[in-house]
């Protein structure tokens, strides 16, 4: 590169750990690069104004002729994805100051560079309705295809919050009487496969939404569950509303009225809630306290069970025998004392007669 005062400068410039958006990043690269170009010149007011060529630029709306000439050329690109238009594109976005053509132009960089273009998407695609619906306004004059819709939902699928906030302050206006059918349609089909990958973001974006938003993308989901034929007791947005109530109490009636629309149902009321919960929720009754008397009994006791003797085994009992004169005639005889009278030997008799 060569400054205004003829100095030559080669140099470069690395970025590390830079996970927000990427159009911050080449804005101060720009900036530095201007600043470079800047060097030696005449005087400090020609370096302000390169300076100035890279900051922000006011919107300007551009006159209609022009401006439908360059949305077709525009949503040409987008609709024809290709990185090789990247630096045409990139370069057209920092240059252009009108805000329908801004989103036009950030649609292209993000179909053709969808892991770094959703920065620029978010930073042109305001979290207001108003200037989509101007754009939607013009692009249905040329028959143009619904713009940035179909990116945001890519976001959306993987929680990206700011992402969800766009397309919740849009649509509403697929809901209103002039509704937008090819508009209801995306929305409906994208917002169920939201509600199914990332359910806790989604419900994070419905509850900080103005109640309008939130209703009308809750009317949305709905149409996509009941034309896709899913089930909503198993429908992953419908399963977080019911954890979100507090353990045991009822949900509040904004859930209440998410969940009978999804469930397409009328909304319960608390009360019916309430009656309608579990019993096991609830405490288990006390105990009755014990009485200080034992309360009579009127059934008579029953008889006491006394066991009948057992039978004694056969030969411990023998017939008792004549009764004896003289007990002192079992006294065992000494040992040299004889029979009265032996004949000869014998066992009983061993000396004989």
């Amino acid at each position: 590169m060569q400054s205004l005062g003829g100095e030559r400068f080669v140099f470069s410039i690395l970025v590390n750990d830079w996970s927000g958006r990427s159009n911050p990043v080449v804005s101060g690269i720009d900036r530095f690069g201007g600043i470079l170009a800047a060097m030696g010149g005449p005087e400090p007011s020609a370096r302000e104004a390169v300076l100035l060529g890279f900051g922000p630029q006011p919107a300007q709306e551009a006159p209609p002729a022009e401006l439908k000439a360059r949305l077709a050329t525009y949503a040409a690109l987008s609709q024809r994805p290709d990185k090789k238009n990247l630096p045409f594109l990139r370069s057209a976005l920092r240059t252009e100051r009108d805000p329908l053509l801004r989103i036009v132009l950030a649609d292209a960089v993000y179909r053709s560079d969808p892991e770094q273009g959703g920065g620029a998407l978010l930073e042109a695609m305001p979290a207001s309705p108003d200037v989509f619906l101007r754009l939607r306004s013009v692009g249905r004059e040329l028959a143009l295809p619904i713009p940035a819709i179909s990116s945001l939902l890519d976001l959306a699928v993987d929680g990206n919050a700011e992402a969800l906030a766009r397309l919740l302050a849009v649509a509403p206006l697929a809901r209103t009487a002039e509704r937008d059918e090819q508009l209801a349609a995306l929305l409906s089909d994208g917002l169920l496969e939201v509600g199914d990958a990332s359910p806790e973001e989604l419900f994070s974006a419905l509850r900080a939404a103005p109640g309008s938003q939130a209703q009308a993308a809750i009317e949305l989901v709905s149409t996509g569950i009941e034309q896709s034929g899913t089930d909503p007791a198993k429908y992953p947005l419908a399963l977080t509303l019911r954890r979100a109530s507090p353990e045991g109490a009822p949900p509040s009636a904004r859930f209440e009225g998410w969940l009978s629309v999804l469930e397409r149902r009328p909304a319960r009321s608390a009360e019916s809630v309430a009656q309608s919960a579990p019993a096991s929720t609830g405490s288990p009754p006390p105990a009755p306290a014990p009485s200080s008397a034992p309360a009579a009994d009127p059934t008579p006791p029953a008889p006491a069970i006394v066991p009948a003797p057992l039978p004694q085994p056969a030969g411990l009992l023998r017939p008792p025998g004549p009764a004896r004169a003289n007990p002192a005639a079992l006294a065992t005889p000494p040992p040299d004392a004889k029979p009265a009278s032996c004949t000869g030997p014998s066992p009983t008799c061993p000396g004989g007669g």
